[in-house]
Protein backbone atom coordinates (compact mmCIF):
# COMPACT_ATOMS: atom_id res chain seq x y z
CA UNK A 1 0.00 0.00 0.00
CA UNK A 2 1.42 3.39 -0.97
CA UNK A 3 -0.82 5.35 1.44
CA UNK A 4 0.06 8.77 -0.04
CA UNK A 5 -0.86 8.63 -3.71
CA UNK A 6 -1.17 12.09 -5.26
CA UNK A 7 -0.12 13.69 -8.55
CA UNK A 8 3.15 14.95 -7.02
CA UNK A 9 4.17 11.32 -6.40
CA UNK A 10 3.67 10.23 -10.02
CA UNK A 11 6.42 10.83 -12.58
CA UNK A 12 7.08 9.81 -16.18
CA UNK A 13 10.42 8.39 -17.25
CA UNK A 14 12.17 9.03 -20.59
CA UNK A 15 10.00 6.34 -22.23
CA UNK A 16 6.80 7.87 -20.79
CA UNK A 17 6.34 5.02 -18.32
CA UNK A 18 4.60 5.91 -15.06
CA UNK A 19 6.85 5.80 -12.00
CA UNK A 20 5.60 6.15 -8.42
CA UNK A 21 7.86 7.90 -5.91
CA UNK A 22 7.90 8.73 -2.19
CA UNK A 23 7.37 5.40 -0.50
CA UNK A 24 8.02 6.90 2.96
CA UNK A 25 4.49 6.04 4.14
CA UNK A 26 4.16 2.80 2.16
CA UNK A 27 3.56 -0.56 3.84
CA UNK A 28 3.94 -4.06 2.54
CA UNK A 29 0.76 -6.03 3.09
CA UNK A 30 2.59 -8.73 5.07
CA UNK A 31 4.79 -6.32 7.05
CA UNK A 32 4.72 -6.32 10.85
CA UNK A 33 2.84 -3.31 12.30
CA UNK A 34 4.78 -0.42 13.77
CA UNK A 35 4.90 -0.13 17.56
CA UNK A 36 2.38 2.74 17.55
CA UNK A 37 -0.03 0.60 15.50
CA UNK A 38 -0.02 -2.38 17.87
CA UNK A 39 -2.25 -0.99 20.67
CA UNK A 40 -4.94 -0.02 18.12
CA UNK A 41 -4.76 -3.44 16.43
CA UNK A 42 -5.06 -5.21 19.80
CA UNK A 43 -8.13 -3.12 20.62
CA UNK A 44 -9.70 -4.05 17.25
CA UNK A 45 -9.03 -7.75 17.88
CA UNK A 46 -10.72 -7.51 21.29
CA UNK A 47 -13.74 -5.79 19.72
CA UNK A 48 -13.96 -8.52 17.08
CA UNK A 49 -13.91 -11.18 19.79
CA UNK A 50 -16.79 -9.39 21.57
CA UNK A 51 -18.79 -9.53 18.31
CA UNK A 52 -18.37 -13.29 18.08
CA UNK A 53 -21.74 -14.92 17.57
CA UNK A 54 -22.95 -12.02 15.45
CA UNK A 55 -22.59 -11.82 11.68
CA UNK A 56 -19.25 -10.20 11.02
CA UNK A 57 -18.74 -8.93 7.48
CA UNK A 58 -15.14 -7.79 7.95
CA UNK A 59 -12.71 -9.47 5.61
CA UNK A 60 -9.80 -10.64 7.73
CA UNK A 61 -7.80 -11.48 4.60
CA UNK A 62 -7.47 -7.77 3.75
CA UNK A 63 -4.47 -6.19 5.43
CA UNK A 64 -5.10 -2.97 7.36
CA UNK A 65 -2.65 -0.38 8.65
CA UNK A 66 -3.61 1.97 11.46
CA UNK A 67 -1.35 5.02 11.16
CA UNK A 68 -2.77 8.36 9.97
CA UNK A 69 -0.88 9.26 6.79
CA UNK A 70 -1.68 10.92 3.50
CA UNK A 71 -2.43 14.26 1.87
CA UNK A 72 -5.62 16.10 2.84
CA UNK A 73 -7.37 16.22 -0.57
CA UNK A 74 -6.62 12.57 -1.37
CA UNK A 75 -7.54 10.92 1.95
CA UNK A 76 -10.18 8.19 1.97
CA UNK A 77 -13.03 8.34 4.52
CA UNK A 78 -11.75 5.28 6.41
CA UNK A 79 -8.40 6.99 6.95
CA UNK A 80 -10.12 10.09 8.34
CA UNK A 81 -12.53 8.16 10.59
CA UNK A 82 -10.42 5.22 11.70
CA UNK A 83 -6.81 5.85 10.59
CA UNK A 84 -7.29 2.62 8.67
CA UNK A 85 -5.52 2.06 5.34
CA UNK A 86 -6.14 -0.79 2.91
CA UNK A 87 -5.75 -1.26 -0.83
CA UNK A 88 -9.09 0.57 -1.12
CA UNK A 89 -7.42 3.67 0.35
CA UNK A 90 -5.03 3.76 -2.61
CA UNK A 91 -7.91 3.17 -5.04
CA UNK A 92 -9.76 6.15 -3.52
CA UNK A 93 -6.66 8.30 -4.07
CA UNK A 94 -6.47 7.03 -7.66
CA UNK A 95 -10.04 8.23 -8.18
CA UNK A 96 -9.05 11.66 -6.85
CA UNK A 97 -6.01 11.71 -9.16
CA UNK A 98 -8.04 10.79 -12.26
CA UNK A 99 -10.58 13.49 -11.33
CA UNK A 100 -7.78 16.06 -11.04
CA UNK A 101 -6.20 14.97 -14.33
CA UNK A 102 -9.56 15.25 -16.12
CA UNK A 103 -10.88 18.46 -14.56
CA UNK A 104 -7.79 20.27 -13.30
CA UNK A 105 -9.10 20.40 -9.72
CA UNK A 106 -9.51 18.04 -6.78
CA UNK A 107 -12.90 16.41 -6.16
CA UNK A 108 -12.91 17.47 -2.49
CA UNK A 109 -11.56 21.04 -2.31
CA UNK A 110 -10.22 22.64 0.83
CA UNK A 111 -6.87 23.79 2.13
CA UNK A 112 -7.24 22.44 5.65
CA UNK A 113 -8.51 19.33 7.39
CA UNK A 114 -11.39 21.34 8.88
CA UNK A 115 -12.55 22.41 5.42
CA UNK A 116 -11.87 19.21 3.51
CA UNK A 117 -12.74 16.34 5.87
CA UNK A 118 -16.50 17.02 6.13
CA UNK A 119 -16.96 17.06 2.36
CA UNK A 120 -14.94 13.85 2.00
CA UNK A 121 -16.93 12.12 4.75
CA UNK A 122 -20.20 13.25 3.14
CA UNK A 123 -18.87 12.28 -0.31
CA UNK A 124 -19.73 15.68 -1.76
CA UNK A 125 -17.82 15.39 -5.02
CA UNK A 126 -17.30 18.82 -6.61
CA UNK A 127 -18.33 17.80 -10.14
CA UNK A 128 -17.58 20.61 -12.61
CA UNK A 129 -20.64 22.52 -13.72
CA UNK A 130 -18.88 24.35 -16.55
CA UNK A 131 -17.75 21.30 -18.53
CA UNK A 132 -19.41 18.20 -19.87
CA UNK A 133 -17.68 15.07 -18.62
CA UNK A 134 -17.48 11.80 -20.52
CA UNK A 135 -19.89 9.34 -18.82
CA UNK A 136 -17.17 6.66 -18.77
CA UNK A 137 -14.89 8.92 -16.72
CA UNK A 138 -17.75 9.88 -14.43
CA UNK A 139 -18.53 6.20 -13.84
CA UNK A 140 -14.86 5.31 -13.26
CA UNK A 141 -14.32 8.16 -10.81
CA UNK A 142 -17.62 7.53 -9.06
CA UNK A 143 -16.75 3.84 -8.68
CA UNK A 144 -13.31 4.56 -7.23
CA UNK A 145 -14.75 7.12 -4.82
Amino acid sequence: MHRDLKPQNILLDANMNIKLIDFGDAKKTNEEPLEEEKPRMQQEEEEEQEEEGFMNYSDKSIDHRGTFVGTVNYLAPEMIKECNATLATDLWALGCIIFKMYTGKVPFPGMSEMACFPIILNRQIDWPKDMEMDPLFVDLIDSLL
